[in-house]
């Protein structure tokens, strides 16, 4: 007799929680026998175990999430994947697509800065505080 799909669903969580387990019992020997103490070996064997089953937890969420995209069996309905769509810049949105004239952007290169203008920095920025300690740097 084969198993129906119902029973192997309703036995998962019994087998992950088993999965969580067994992974528990392994770490808690290991503590175990490098510690050889009792207690550490009980704390790190339900540290292990509560850890074990929050991943089996996630990945078990994670497998089944996508059950929504699947065409159930059976059914007329097709799933069709969801389509991408590009992201458009403010600029493309307005319908302003054009890109300025090369000799315009040249212009805007060759101009120098006016009088009105401070200099750009050149160098590091002033540093204010506190002098650093410890050897001066060459």
């Amino acid at each position: 007799m084969a198993r129906s799909p119902e029973r192997r669903l309703r036995t998962r969580p019994v087998e992950l929680v088993l999965l969580a387990a067994g992974i528990a019992v392994f770490v808690g020997v290991v503590v175990l026998i490098a510690t050889r103490d009792g207690t550490v070996a009980l704390v790190f064997t339900g540290a292990a175990f509560i850890v074990a089953l929050l991943m089996f937890a996630m990945l078990a969420l994670a497998e089944s999430s996508d059950h929504r995209t699947r065409p159930v069996a059976g059914s007329d309905a097709t799933a069709e994947a969801p389509t991408a769509t590009p992201i458009e810049s403010p600029r493309a949105a307005s319908g302003d697509t054009q890109r300025p004239a090369p000799s315009d952007r040249q212009d805007e290169e060759r101009d120098p800065p006016s009088a009105s203008e401070p200099p750009p920095a050149s160098g590091p920025p002033p540093v204010s505080g506190p002098p650093a300690s410890g050897p001066p740097r060459t």
